[in-house]
């Protein structure tokens, strides 16, 4: 199965503030581990709302504007696509995560694909 996970620290990182060096060293090796094992499928940071938009479609007029939602962005700083056989055993796996990249939330969503190929 396939899950998307959205990670929102317990301290949201000042804006402009660099990363500790030795706490990225440590992310990195656990992603690196994780994409072993087949478990990180894919991952990143998400960037400023402001610098992302946003689209809507309401009583059949489509419209854009500049911007994402600013409360995903007070809130949610990584993302990752990840793989395991369940839902049981990534949730285990999320407590070596939140160990390595600090306190906070991780917030999984079970992600649909195609019917299986006969």
């Amino acid at each position: 199965m396939q899950f998307i996970a959205f990670y929102s620290p317990a301290e949201p990182p000042v804006p402009g503030t660099p990363p500790d060096p030795k706490h990225m060293q440590d992310l990195m090796r656990y992603m690196t581990e994780a994409t072993a094992k087949g478990l990180l499928v894919g991952n990143g940071g998400i960037m400023r709302a402001a610098l992302g938009g946003q689209a809507v479609l309401a009583d059949g007029k489509y419209s854009t504007r500049e911007g994402a939602d600013q409360v995903l962005e007070a809130k949610v700083v990584g993302f990752a696509i990840l793989q395991a056989p369940s839902k049981e055993i990534l949730m285990k796996e999320m407590e070596t995560f939140l160990r390595v990249s600090g306190e906070g939330t991780v917030d999984v969503f079970p992600l649909m694909g195609p019917p299986p190929q006969k």
